[in-house]
This record gives C-alpha cells, sequence and structure tokens, in this order.
C-alpha cells in the first residue's frame, strides 16, 4: 500500500514560524549580556596624552678666574712634607717665646673669649707697678666656668686623619680601622665625625656639630650611634642640655663640649698659645655625653715622641683623670705636625674594655 504525503498547509508553517519567533525572542530576553555574574559590563575609557617636554635652558656662560685650591688642602699638603715637625713648648711658662704656629693650618680662627680680652689688652699695656685706670661700673658678666681666661684658639682646617685601631670588648681583642673628619665651614660652622668598627663587633660612630666662636667651639648636637642613635642637644638659648634619651636636663655652662669636639677645642687652645700650657696644667671642660653633662679635667703630663703606623710624630700627651670608680679614662696624644689635632686616641672603660686610635694616614676631607 503506497503511503501519500499531503503538503503542510500555509497556516500551520506561519504558525510554527511565528511560535519559534517568540520562542527565541523569550529565551534572549532571560539571558545576561556579561561574564561576570555581580552587575553589567562597565566601559573602560583609555585617554592618552602626549607631553612635551620643553628643553632646559641653556645656562649663560660666566666667565671668571679658575677657582684657587683650598687653603686646607694646601695646608695639609706642605705638612705632609715638611722635614721636621714644629717643636713643643718648653715645660715653664716663661722659659724661651712659644713657637709660631700661624703657619701649622690655614685657614683658622685666631680669636679670644670677649669677656676677657679687653682685660688682657690692658694688662699688656699697663706697668705691673701702676693700678689700672678707674673706668665706670659694668653690667656683672655671666657667670662663666674659671677656665676660661683670656684664650687665643688656632682651629684647625678640613682634615681627614685615619687610624688603625685595637681594642677589647667583653674581653675579646680585635683590630679594627678608625677615622676623624673634621670639615670647617666657611660660615663659622663645623661637622665632625669620628667611626671605628671592625667585622663581627660593629661599628660606633661619633658626630658633633656647631660653631666656632670667640670661646672656641661651640656644639648644637651630638650623637652616638652603635645599632641605635641617641643624641644630646644644646640649647643656648635656654642655657641647658636635653637628651634623647629622656635622661634629666643639664645645666649649660660656658664653653661646654662634647665627647668627640672636646678633642678638637683642646687641640686649639694648644696650637692658639703652646707656651700657656705646660708639663703639670690642668683644664677643665663641661662634657656632654649622649645621656649626661659632667666635668671633664684634662692634665698636661708629658712631651712624647710616638711611632705609629703612619710614622713617627712628637706629641703631647693630655689625660682625663677620673673623678669617680666608673668614669672612663680619656687619652690624647696632640701632634704639631697634625695641627696639633690627635695622633694617638685611647679610650678605657672601668671594666678593663679599651679602644685604641694610632695614626695611619692624612688625607684631604
Amino acid at each position: 500500500m503506497q503511503t501519500v504525503q499531503r503538503p503542510i498547509p500555509v497556516r500551520v508553517l506561519l504558525a510554527l514560524t511565528t511560535a519559534v519567533l517568540l520562542a527565541h525572542m523569550l529565551v534572549l530576553k532571560n539571558t545576561p549580556l556579561a561574564l561576570d555574574n555581580n552587575g553589567p559590563v562597565g566601559t573602560r575609557v583609555f585617554t592618552t596624552r602626549t607631553l612635551q617636554i620643553d628643553p632646559a635652558p641653556a645656562m649663560p656662560e660666566v666667565q671668571s678666574a679658575p677657582a684657587p685650591k683650598p687653603p686646607p688642602r694646601r695646608a695639609i699638603s706642605s705638612l705632609a712634607h715638611k722635614p721636621s715637625t714644629p717643636g713643643l713648648p718648653p715645660p715653664p711658662l716663661d722659659a724661651r717665646p712659644a713657637e709660631p704656629v700661624a703657619e701649622v693650618v690655614p685657614p683658622v680662627v685666631n680669636t679670644a673669649a670677649p669677656a676677657s680680652a679687653p682685660e688682657a689688652a690692658e694688662a699688656s699695656t699697663t706697668p705691673a707697678s701702676e693700678p689700672a685706670p678707674q673706668s665706670a661700673p659694668t653690667p656683672a658678666p655671666l657667670p662663666k666656668d674659671a677656665t676660661l681666661e683670656a684664650r687665643a684658639y688656632t682651629v684647625p682646617g678640613s682634615i681627614r686623619l685615619k687610624f688603625n685601631a685595637t681594642g677589647q670588648r667583653a674581653r675579646m681583642n680585635y683590630s679594627a680601622l678608625g677615622e676623624l673628619l673634621w670639615l670647617l665651614r666657611d660660615d663659622h660652622s663645623y661637622d665632625a665625625r669620628l667611626e671605628a668598627g671592625a667585622f663581627l663587633i660593629g661599628s660606633r660612630v661619633g658626630s658633633s656639630t656647631g660653631r666656632i666662636t670667640a670661646d672656641g667651639l661651640a656644639p648644637s648636637r651630638y650623637s652616638e650611634k652603635t645599632k641605635s642613635e641617641l643624641a644630646a642637644h644644646f640649647e643656648r638659648d635656654k642655657g641647658r642640655i636635653t637628651f634623647s634619651a629622656n635622661t634629666p636636663d643639664a645645666v649649660l655652662l660656658p664653653g661646654a663640649q662634647d665627647r668627640l669636639s672636646v678633642f678638637i677645642q683642646l687641640a686649639a687652645m694648644v696650637a692658639g698659645d703652646p707656651a700657656k700650657y705646660p708639663l703639670g696644667t690642668t683644664i677643665a671642660i663641661q662634657t656632654v655625653s649622649q645621656r649626661a653633662a659632667e666635668p671633664w679635667v684634662f692634665a698636661v703630663e708629658e712631651q712624647a715622641k710616638l711611632y705609629l703606623p703612619g710614622g713617627e710624630q712628637t706629641t703631647l700627651k693630655l689625660t682625663r683623670v677620673p673623678r669617680r670608680e666608673f668614669d672612663q679614662k680619656a687619652e690624647i696624644w696632640l701632634a704639631p705636625a697634625l695641627a696639633y689635632l690627635p695622633a694617638r686616641i685611647r679610650i678605657t672603660e672601668a671594666n678593663g674594655d679599651f679602644l685604641d686610635l694610632q695614626w695611619r694616614s692624612t688625607a684631604s676631607p
């Protein structure tokens, strides 16, 4: 029996097509247009800019004479090649005139304490048997340290001293390198740094900044740094010293120094008038650490010839005399050939630990 296929009526085809189109429209209507199900897709707009950098204006040519070589470096160079070192002052104060020191290390700042300079000038022009002329009454001066009499100071020019160092810490001996950097600025300010260190024991750095005044060095800040840094601040307008370690404030005395600047101050004092410091002289200076301030008394002990890693140096030894059982002892050997800066520094703690710095060479700062 043969099956005859009848054509599908046009009405049925139209109905089926319409149903399919409606189904597709419903599917598309309910399908999200983004892969992110959290919300609609945002459109990112990328904007480009062109930056035009103008060339730097040409600097005008300035005609000037070539800068002269800095005097401190000339002075250091001439000192290094002098055939002999300047002589030290004789033990008696008035045995013979002092050796001239003006050429030791230019440029220098030669000053005297202003409060007593007129008295020194008057004493030099008035005969001993004639009483000093009467003058109008003046206001009472501020209290001064007894050691701040009329003095001349010869401050060294910028210099870098390198040292070999030996020491002991916690019963362990070690060798290290050290350096003293002294920078004298044109505006009469200064920066000083003393550093010593070695592998395993680390380094220790002391830094001092301040100004040069009629009384020599006037520190404004002193710090010591090992693993961390502690500092002392000289507040001269308030007459006090404050400490970052939160230790009690200290009264700031005239002529006060820190544990680094005190070595430069002693050098400037002796260089300014070597004959004024014969053997046996004592010098008292308020000296500030990172935690406290106390008087240090130095005694001029002896003239000594040292044989150091850098060569032979004729020196004048000064020692800080400990006042109490646990005081630190400081010994310095001032060398005229180094502008009276220390050729050797030895610091000894009460427990026996020490650091001994011995001059190795001199370099430009």
